[in-house]
């Protein structure tokens, strides 16, 4: 089987260091679940009973080892709120979604006709189609599953270095079905119940930001120089799919479990293929000018800064069924896949 060559230049030292997570070897795959709700904003509702069911549903046999919450409004003017749920294993998921406690509320033909709509985008991630990178031993995501960190590591701080943390890279390009999106046309999702299977190796980065610990100044330099361009980055992606390959963009505002909100932030976003991701991620202005003005405050604030960075990318085999209740038309990947 023919191996490709690694993108680290020769002798590489990073100039920082960066830590992934130590992922036991018993762990074949993980499965990271996103359950979700919308409204239009404005409307005078309230999502309780979803609160309420997924609240439950993380008490039960096989629930997920961790879960976090994230809320953003999406360019069409709904709120979403979801969940992003972790476990270690594809048996312990698939008996926690069979579960009466799920498949009751969930499948009842009360959703469709809700006044929310609700989706599911739940992965099962073989691990060698799974990566992290942390700038601290910090854990927060998948890496809350696992006991350890392992770092600093090499690869990393270099264009390629996300695909050189891919196991799958060193047999496999990961090129999917097509190089373009297309759009399908718009046909009415509301009051529908819609299934979707993910193409091949579709691309899913969560990108996140943490302030929780940074100093006052560190703040005020981070909001008044880098995070427009994060805003701006994020709006780029999500207003122009055809030329970035970025099929849906949620930047996301991180709540505590109780629903209060933090100092944390997160980009999670699909592209068609890893390619189209690291195209935007090394090329285009948008991110070039996020990566840049953040090299220019821990310059600025000579190296002591307190904002935790971390990402976790994956690339999906193809065939991870969707599943969108009584959504907009233009919800997550409702736009591109049948």
């Amino acid at each position: 089987m023919e191996k490709y060559a690694k993108n680290m230049p020769k002798d590489w030292t990073p100039p920082v260091a960066g830590w992934s997570a130590k992922i036991d070897p018993e762990c074949t795959e993980i499965v990271i679940g996103y359950f979700g709700y919308q409204f239009k904003k404005g409307e005078d509702l309230q999502p309780t009973h979803f609160l309420n069911w997924y609240a439950e549903l993380l008490k039960i046999e096989n629930a997920p080892i961790h879960s976090e919450r994230g809320l953003v409004i999406d360019k069409d003017g709904y709120e979403n709120g979801y969940y992003i749920s972790y476990w270690n294993s594809k048996d312990s998921y698939d008996q926690w979604r069979m579960s009466s406690q799920f498949t009751t509320w969930w499948d009842s033909e009360d959703r469709i006709t809700d006044s929310l709509g609700y989706w599911a985008e739940p992965m099962v991630i073989p691990l060698d189609r799974f990566e992290t990178l942390f700038s601290s031993e910090d854990k927060a995501g998948a890496a809350t599953m696992f006991s350890d960190f392992k770092g600093p590591i090499q690869e990393h701080n270099y264009w390629g270095g996300m695909r050189d943390r891919l196991k799958i890279s060193e047999v496999n390009l990961l090129k999917g079905n097509s190089e373009n999106l297309t759009e399908q046309s718009l046909n009415p999702t509301l009051g529908k119940r819609i299934h979707l299977k993910t193409p091949e190796n579709l691309a899913i980065i969560r990108s996140a930001q943490n302030l929780t610990k940074s100093t006052d100044e560190e703040k005020v330099y981070y909001n008044r120089d880098v995070y427009p361009h994060l805003v701006k980055g994020m709006e780029f992606i999500d207003n122009n799919p055809i030329e970035t390959g970025c099929c849906s963009s949620r930047f996301s505002k991180e709540l505590s479990m109780d629903g209060k909100e933090t100092e944390k932030t997160f980009g999670f976003a699909y592209f068609l293929t890893l390619e189209h991701l690291e195209n935007w991620s090394k090329t285009h202005p948008t991110h070039l000018a996020i990566f840049n003005s953040f090299l220019k405050m821990v310059q600025s604030l000579e190296g002591k800064i307190d904002i935790k960075l971390w990402h976790e990318v994956s690339v999906l085999p193809k065939g991870q069924v969707f599943e969108y209740i009584n959504c907009h038309p233009k919800t997550g990947l409702l736009p591109w896949f049948k």
